[in-house]
């Protein structure tokens, strides 16, 4: 488990978020040495790199909000 934002969250994937663009990045984690896009945001979309449904009541928030 790593935390981000308050939220733990277990990694289980297999293929990391490498937007083009940087500036969608909100948050960032590492795996493995590698820095990748833990939260990107753009216009009225956002995506995850975990799963915040399986990440206790922040991850619930987080998906309320």
């Amino acid at each position: 488990m790593r935390a981000c934002g308050g939220i733990s969250k277990a990694r289980n994937s297999t293929s990391p978020s490498r937007p083009a663009d940087p500036s969608v990045v909100t948050a960032w984690s590492t795996h493995d040495g590698e820095r990748i896009a833990a939260i990107v945001k753009a216009n009225r979309a956002a995506g995850v790199q975990f799963h915040p449904e399986k990440s206790s009541t922040a991850g619930l928030k987080l998906l309320g909000a």
